[in-house]
């Protein structure tokens, strides 16, 4: 629920701002969620492409730190600081998408 929070109020006050950094760095950690399952997870039926969604997903939240470089896509912070949502966005669907189709005790699926 904190991480919400945080990406919102990284979303609605503009880098560099003091309250965008304030608000924004508990964010970070977001990282670590596709990067500790692609070490701590084993491949399984519930999760099938789990090692290649989060291997994506990772690789696109650290184009997100192109936004520390201005000599690359000057101009074009915003779109550079979009890569780290983009890259949580396809984590999170995925993982929805998965755990949504988790079998119960009994065997059947959710409807």
């Amino acid at each position: 629920m904190t991480y919400t929070f945080s990406i919102a109020g990284a979303g609605i006050f503009p880098y560099p701002t003091r309250l965008h950094l304030a608000l924004g760095t508990p964010s970070i950690f977001l990282l670590l969620s596709p990067l500790l399952a692609l070490f701590l997870w084993r491949p399984n039926a519930r999760l099938p492409w789990h090692p290649a969604i989060g291997s994506l997903a990772l690789a696109i939240m650290l184009l997100g730190f192109l936004a520390f470089f201005p000599g690359v896509l000057p101009g074009s912070l915003g779109l550079k600081q979009r890569f780290f949502h983009a890259g949580w966005s396809v984590w999170f669907a995925y993982l929805s998408f998965a755990f949504a189709r988790t079998p119960h005790p009994n065997g059947s699926y959710k409807q």
